[in-house]
C-alpha cells in the first residue's frame, strides 16, 4: 500500500504556483514595459527635397517592429515638373507643377500594423531590392547573362524605443513595362523581413515624368496603438 506525503504534495503545489505566478507577473510588467517604451514613441518629422529625371524613382519605406500599429502622415508638392505617385494601394495620381502659388500637393495618411505574437526581432543590417534594367526584384531572384543590377538597400533599424522608422529611397529609372504595373511595384516593395518580424511598407512612390522635376516631401510617424 502507497502511502501519500500530503503535507509534502501541498508544499510542492504550492512551491510550483508561486513560480508560475512569478513568471506571469514578469512577463506582464515585460509586456507594460514594451507598451510604454512604444506608445510613448513619437517620431521627429522628416522631409526631402528631391530632383527627378524622367523615369527617376523614389520610395518612401516604412519599417515597423511587430504588434504595433502606426500612422505616417506624407504630404508631396510638385515644385516643378511632372510627377506619377503611386499610392500605397496601387492607385495612381499625376501631379503637374502649377505656374502660381502653392504647388500642387498631396496629403495622404497611412495606418498599418503588423500582427506576429512572438519574440521582438534582434536584427541589423540591411534589406536590399535589386533594380535590373529598370525592374524591381526581391534578392535571391534569379538573374540571366551579366547583367548587373543596381542594389537599393534599407538599414534595419527599428528597436523597442524606435518601433517605427521612415526612410527614403531611391529606387532608380524604371522601366515602361515596369511603371505600368503599378501593383507590382506595390508588391514587390512590400515586404517581411528579419525571420517574419520586421515589415517593410512603401507609404508611397513617386516617379519623374519630366527632366528636371524637383519634389518636395515631408512626413510623420507615430504609434496609435500596440
Amino acid at each position: 500500500m502507497v502511502r501519500i506525503n500530503t503535507a509534502k504534495w501541498r508544499g510542492a503545489l504550492i512551491r510550483a504556483t508561486i513560480v508560475v505566478l512569478v513568471f506571469a507577473l514578469l512577463l506582464e510588467v515585460t509586456f507594460m514595459y514594451i507598451n510604454i517604451q512604444v506608445s510613448n514613441n513619437l517620431s521627429l518629422p522628416g522631409s526631402a527635397y528631391v530632383q527627378l529625371n524622367k523615369s527617376d524613382a523614389y520610395a518612401l519605406i516604412i519599417e515597423s517592429l511587430p504588434n504595433v500599429k502606426y500612422r505616417v502622415d506624407v504630404t508631396l508638392q510638385v515644385i516643378r515638373g511632372s510627377a506619377l505617385v503611386i499610392l500605397d494601394n496601387g492607385s495612381r495620381v499625376v501631379i503637374t507643377a502649377s505656374t502660381t502659388p502653392p504647388p500642387p500637393m498631396i496629403r495622404l495618411t497611412l495606418t498599418r500594423g503588423l500582427r506576429y505574437i512572438g519574440p521582438f526581432p534582434q536584427c541589423s543590417g540591411y534589406y536590399t531590392w535589386l533594380n535590373l534594367n529598370g525592374s524591381l526584384v526581391n534578392p535571391g531572384s534569379f538573374i540571366l547573362g551579366n547583367a548587373t543590377p543596381k542594389v537599393i538597400a534599407v538599414p534595419l533599424t527599428v528597436f523597442l524605443s524606435r518601433p517605427i522608422n521612415a526612410t527614403l529611397v531611391n529606387l532608380g529609372p524604371l522601366s515602361t513595362s515596369t511603371l505600368s504595373n503599378a501593383t507590382y511595384i506595390v508588391n514587390v516593395l512590400n515586404v517581411v523581413s528579419c525571420d517574419d518580424t520586421i515589415s517593410l511598407t512603401p507609404a508611397l512612390i513617386v516617379v519623374g515624368l519630366s527632366n528636371g522635376t524637383i519634389v518636395g516631401l515631408s512626413w510623420g510617424y507615430r504609434v496609435v496603438e500596440v
